[in-house]
């Protein structure tokens, strides 16, 4: 999914209005998108909607566990895979967790800068 966005030409900050953006420091304004899951600003649309879907499908909930909620953040799912429970019901992790859970993210995150 992708949401219209305005970008400031000057300092780059996203706006959701052409007005917005044109008053935020008088500059040029960029049209574009911004994906939904990151926040990202595209000046495509296909490159919005493409931008957190490749890894995160939406028909691929995962629920936690304990709180049932569904989830389809990378980092959130790992943290069930790898502690079965999300951050949301329980915050709390071993540091053994955590370094699992940060590698899997980094590890994902190498994968996409390949494509």
């Amino acid at each position: 999914m992708a949401t219209k966005a305005y970008e400031c030409g000057h300092c780059n900050q996203v706006h959701e209005s052409h007005w917005q953006a044109e008053r935020c420091c008088q500059p040029e304004v960029y049209d574009g998108w911004t994906c939904d899951t990151c926040g990202e600003f595209h000046e495509k649309k296909d490159d919005a909607v493409q931008c957190c879907s490749e890894y995160l499908p939406v028909d691929d909930l995962t629920p936690c566990p304990n709180c049932l909620r569904p989830h389809t953040r990378a980092q959130q799912v790992y943290a069930i895979e790898v502690a079965g429970h999300c951050s949301e019901c329980n915050p709390n992790y071993t540091l053994e967790q955590r370094w699992t859970i940060e590698d899997r993210i980094d590890d994902l995150a190498d994968e996409r800068a390949m494509q």
